[in-house]
């Protein structure tokens, strides 16, 4: 290769690397923003290379106080951060986060007897009961097993991550209840309203903020 076409090829392979570089901003999922206060609107990373992840990289412009959330669109939710949810949120300062979530639950599926019809309603509240009885029995074995090594995930292979922060504290028992069974709508723009509304329900009063970004369940 001549000397005048090193600099001709070496531009092709920068103009190509910076077509790959587009093309892979283009196709990555953008973040949603939500809520009515900017000022404290909570940036979003994902820091480590988990699938699912349990890592995340909050940013606050102002202090807030935060939850995090998994949304899986056409089914539910479940509460990431913080991992007790017995009690009220604790105020974060502003500036980065690193939050940790031991796992990432897939959301119980609601009672089918909520869209049974009348008549089927009645059989199905006594195998219900029989079931209960049984899961009951299992979950009190389970309590006294060993711990169990890890699981094969079956069900989405993604999941929308959402962090929510408010300037009032959340009450994480009632946010807790709110999102348990409750199965929300398909489309992803409309499950991530649903459940910041979830959370907002759960915040007496003040403004709120949220982003949300997607991420992988399975690598």
């Amino acid at each position: 290769m001549s000397r005048a076409a090193v600099p001709v090829a070496l531009g092709r392979l920068s103009a190509l690397a910076t077509a790959v570089a587009l093309l892979a901003a283009c196709g990555a999922p953008k973040p949603v923003s939500l809520g009515t206060d900017p000022g404290i609107q909570p940036q979003l990373a994902l820091v480590d290379s988990e699938r699912p992840p349990r890592s995340f990289e909050v940013t606050l412009a102002e202090p807030a106080h935060v939850a995090i959330l998994a949304v899986f669109p056409g089914r539910g939710s479940t509460v990431l951060y913080p991992q007790d949810t017995t009690g009220t949120s604790t105020q974060l300062a502003a500036g980065p986060h690193t939050l940790h979530a031991d796992r990432v639950r897939l959301p119980a599926s609601v009672d089918s007897a909520i869209i049974r019809p009348y008549e089927g309603r009645i059989r199905a509240s006594a195998r219900d009961s029989a079931r209960a009885r049984q899961d009951s029995l299992r979950a009190a074995r389970d309590r006294n097993a060993p711990e169990p090594g890890p699981r094969v995930m079956i069900g989405p292979e993604r999941t929308h991550i959402l962090v929510f922060a408010s300037r009032n504290p959340i009450d994480l028992s009632t946010l807790a209840r709110r999102v348990q069974g409750v199965t929300i709508p398909i489309g992803p723009d409309e499950a991530l309203r649903t459940v910041a509304s979830m959370v907002r329900s759960a915040t007496p009063g003040g403004r709120w903020a949220a982003t949300a970004r997607e991420a992988e369940l399975r690598k």
